[in-house]
């Protein structure tokens, strides 16, 4: 009877920290500071990619408002039960900076990041690029990758990601890192290589602005309103729908909706 009573005791205990812990990082404030981090070594295409996704969802988690042994805790109720709240995402594809185009490495980048929010972010619901989750999401993930160097095969590669906060239109955590050119592949993705000649205009610019920002800027001007347009043109690089598309609509369309 009494060592019933005494399991009894510590299941009710752990209830009630829970329910203290749970209770505690709900009253917390409903988002991080905005943070961003730079990585100024050289690494292999790899390395450079997993940094910068890892450090651009790391920079956006809620840190724990407890003290010390007590933020443990939490850390590990989280853990065995799972986050309390995911962050919503949906992330914009990554292009080749200059030429506005996606290239087999940024499609390397962008697959990248659904494997390695999937198996080291819990916290986080990546969605696909499409107008319904547009408006389920609080954060827009955007990248670039952009030569350090002119002369081919010098200079190494930077890769730029920023997450937007939907809400307030400002950058919430943006990275760099970097990326030795050895193994990196270039060539335009088939969309890409099929299409007439695309003049870069104010909408690559915009998303290159966007990756670039600073953590706590404001979110360039123009590019969280083509947003919903934009899924458009991803659905259509993806499954070539354009093609289907009479005259010149498919490429004006395109345009448009970059």
């Amino acid at each position: 009877m009494h060592m019933h009573r005494r399991h009894h005791s510590r299941m009710f205990g752990a209830a009630l920290l829970a329910a203290v812990l749970i209770g505690i990082a709900g009253c917390a404030e409903p988002g991080p500071a905005p943070r961003g981090a730079t990585a100024s070594a050289e690494g292999s295409f790899d390395d450079a990619v997993n940094t910068a996704i890892d450090d651009v969802f790391a920079l956006t988690r809620t840190q724990s408002k407890l003290p010390g042994v007590l933020a443990r805790l939490e850390s590990k109720l989280q853990d065995k039960l799972g986050p309390t709240v995911k962050r919503v995402v949906v992330a914009d594809a990554v292009l080749e900076a200059g030429s506005g185009n996606q290239t087999i490495a940024t499609q390397l980048i962008d697959a990248r990041i659904a494997e390695r929010v999937a198996a080291r972010f819990p916290d986080v619901e990546l969605l696909p690029f499409q107008s319904a989750n547009v408006t389920r999401a609080q954060y827009v993930l955007t990248g670039t990758m952009g030569r350090v160097g002119q002369a081919a095969g010098q200079g190494g590669y930077r890769i730029y990601l920023s997450l937007s906060d939907i809400k307030t239109r400002s950058i919430a955590a943006h990275v760099t890192s970097r990326a030795r050119p050895q193994g990196i592949d270039t060539t335009p993705s088939p969309y890409y290589r099929d299409s007439p000649v695309l003049l870069r205009d104010n909408v690559v610019e915009q998303i290159e602005a966007t990756s670039r920002a600073m953590a706590g800027e404001p979110t360039p001007p123009g590019y969280l309103d083509r947003v919903p347009a934009s899924t458009l043109l991803a659905d259509a690089t993806t499954t070539g729908r354009f093609h289907d598309w009479p005259g010149d609509t498919a490429i004006v369309w395109a345009r448009r909706a970059r």
